[in-house]
């Protein structure tokens, strides 16, 4: 038997013995996640939560200029409030994206699987009171398509994934590439996800052959990592 029967073979079998599993993966993809942190060679800043990195963007690197900031899963505005809080340039302009309806399929991660329409508003976006901010709702699957046919980027880009699922982050990601121009900065919510929204950049990056300098990222009590905010080369 040659050598590429011996291979088929065994792949045979062991699809047979081992069985699909969402943490083996996790595991896999954990390794996958170290050697990244551990192999970037750029500085930067880690700070102990998402508003305190949100303020160096908004301060340090983006300065005085105008953003078009687009979230994807919003869910209660958190995030996308505080910066229509911190950044007050009336030029500036922000999108939310979200069904409002919850997650649409399942989120597993290594310790437990987040079940389908969690993190549910019953379809209300919250309430921002900011005339600089508009919601566009629906799956980004359906909605994002014909936002992008009309939409102009005025200012620096800000393009925040929040979306935690793989599927989603990855759509965006691809979506929105065109938009993604040297100085854009792409942040993450969940970046230590990383079967979903890390996942999901490692294929974009090499897919459409992408650079970037990482700007900074939290390392608080209860995330190592959660939160990272990079700039396209």
């Amino acid at each position: 038997m040659n050598s590429a029967k011996v291979t088929t073979k065994a792949k045979e079998i062991i699809s047979k013995v081992v069985r699909d599993s969402s943490r083996l993966r996790y595991l896999a993809y954990l390794g996958r996640f170290e050697k990244w942190r551990k192999g970037r060679t750029e500085s930067f800043p880690v700070f102990e939560n998402r508003y305190k990195l949100y303020d160096y963007l908004n301060g340090s690197i983006i300065g005085e200029e105008p953003i078009s900031y687009l979230e994807f899963g919003v869910s209660k505005g958190e995030s996308l409030k505080y910066w229509t809080e911190i950044n007050s340039d009336p030029d500036s302009r922000f999108w939310g994206f979200d069904t409002f309806s919850g997650l649409p399929e399942k989120w597993e991660v290594f310790t437990t699987t987040i079940e389908k329409e969690s993190f549910s508003m019953n379809g209300n976006p919250p309430d921002i009171p900011d005339t600089r901010n508009t919601f566009v709702k629906g799956l980004f699957q359906e909605s994002l398509p014909g936002f992008l046919e009309t939409f102009e980027n005025k200012g620096r880009l800000v393009l925040h994934n929040d979306a935690d699922l793989y599927t989603s982050t990855m759509y965006v990601l691809c979506q929105t590439h065109h938009l993604l121009k040297p100085g854009s900065i792409v942040m993450f919510d969940e970046f230590t996800s990383v079967l979903h929204e890390f996942r999901a950049w490692e294929d974009y990056c090499a897919s459409y052959m992408r650079e970037y300098v990482v700007l900074g990222a939290t390392k608080g009590p209860y995330d190592y990592y959660s939160q990272v905010a990079v700039e396209m080369k």
